[in-house]
């Protein structure tokens, strides 16, 4: 007997399978790392108009995942990649109660922290100041109030932005088209106190943590750079000094044009 003809057997016998019918193949569920991996792949050969649905596939996916297994450290990693990833703001805010409960000190808590900051709802500002008070890593609690801050200075801007945009034409404003809660949310906030907020965490984060790292740049250094940014590079403030070569390979220096209109064209190649 070969060894097909031996498999065949041994299913008619054990399962008995009816004649003309396959055995099914057992499933399996995959773990975090399958299921984040099948993605990426898919990622990479999806049209620009499905990657929509693609994502809302996987974040039904990994919080299927996560609800399998509630105790394991996929549960955490799929709630974090549903945080990180979806694009619905009710994906996001549903898995940040069991991360801060139960994974607040995980080294992906930063990337959901980074996230969070460039959301404009109020459970994002709600979740980082769980994070900053609740996480006992100093990794994560300093990371989280960067992220506080810089969530701090942008939705100050977006304050600014919305009542300038309503003055300007009311009835043609961009803001109608965004949820109705969330305008009231920020038309509920001071400006000017979250940018002083906002700056005092900076300066202070820009002195004190050069021990800390998020994606290879120090803390600290991250914070003076969005320091740098939003006091230097403002609309209104002197442009920095631009300095190389002209076509013909002379000395060039933005400064030569002060008082004149110039176009600046940045660009590059990857």
């Amino acid at each position: 007997m070969t060894v097909r003809s031996t498999i065949t057997v041994l299913a008619l016998t054990v399962g008995g399978v009816p004649e003309g019918c396959m055995a099914a193949r057992p499933t399996t569920t995959p773990n975090y790392e399958q299921l984040a991996a099948e993605y990426e792949a898919r990622f990479e050969v999806i049209d620009d108009e499905a990657w929509l649905d693609l994502i809302r596939e996987y974040v039904s996916r990994f919080r299927a995942l996560a609800e399998a297994q509630p105790s394991s450290p996929d549960a955490g990693e799929s709630l974090a990649w549903i945080a990180t990833h979806a694009v619905e703001s009710q994906d996001i805010e549903s898995a940040l109660p069991r991360l801060i409960d139960d994974y607040v000190d995980e080294p992906y808590m930063l990337d959901v922290c980074a996230k969070l900051s460039d959301q404009f709802h109020s459970f994002a500002a709600a979740g980082l100041d769980a994070v900053v008070a609740r996480a006992r890593n100093p990794s994560i609690s300093t990371g989280a109030r960067f992220f506080r801050a810089r969530h701090e200075l942008r939705v100050a801007k977006a304050v600014r932005d919305l009542r300038d945009d309503r003055t300007r034409a009311p009835t043609e404003s961009q803001w109608t088209q965004v949820p109705e809660e969330m305008v009231r949310w920020l038309d509920s906030l001071d400006p000017s106190a979250l940018q002083f907020d906002g700056e005092h965490s900076l300066e202070s984060l820009a002195a004190s943590a050069d021990d800390i790292r998020y994606q290879g740049r120090t803390i600290a250094d991250l914070a003076r750079s969005t320091l740098y940014e939003i006091r230097d590079l403002a609309v209104g403030r002197p442009a920095p000094e631009i300095t190389g070569e002209d076509v013909d390979g002379a000395p060039l220096s933005l400064s030569q044009f002060r008082g004149r209109v110039v176009v600046l064209d940045f660009w590059g190649n990857w």
